[in-house]
């Protein structure tokens, strides 16, 4: 009887990892290049993002982000995220950050984190109770 009940609580947690697996919290989001597009377009925001606030230290040799298989489009889409998520959060200066890149970017929920390489992630803010 206990073998069972304890099989059944690690099925039930199997399916429930499974579930949730590629998901993300409710609101959360990231901005990832479009893989499809030429590598040079691709290079060309991964260059940009670096060079005006995204972190782009994860990518180099011995960051968490670089292994040998990474390509442009995983480079680009870690540095457009972190460029995005760093310009929303000082506003840059009108407001906020779109997730565009010159088309060769866009908004998921569908979190792009793999291995060791973490994406940061923006939730949308909860909403205040009446009258706070």
């Amino acid at each position: 009887m206990a073998a069972t009940s304890a099989l059944s609580i690690f099925l039930l947690l199997v399916v429930l990892a499974m579930s949730t697996k590629g998901s993300s919290a409710t609101g959360s989001s990231w901005c990832v290049c479009k893989s499809e597009l030429p590598a040079a377009a691709l290079q060309r925001t991964l260059d940009y993002a670096c060079g005006h606030g995204g972190d782009c230290a994860p990518l180099l040799p011995g960051g968490q982000c670089h292994t040998d298989t990474d390509t442009v489009a995983t480079r680009c889409s870690y540095a457009a995220n972190s460029y995005y998520h760093n310009a929303k959060a000082k506003g840059n200066g009108h407001g906020g950050a779109t997730c565009d890149f010159g088309g060769t970017a866009t908004l998921t929920s569908t979190d792009p984190s793999s291995g060791t390489c973490r994406y940061p992630a923006t939730t949308a803010p909860a909403s205040s109770p009446a009258g706070a």
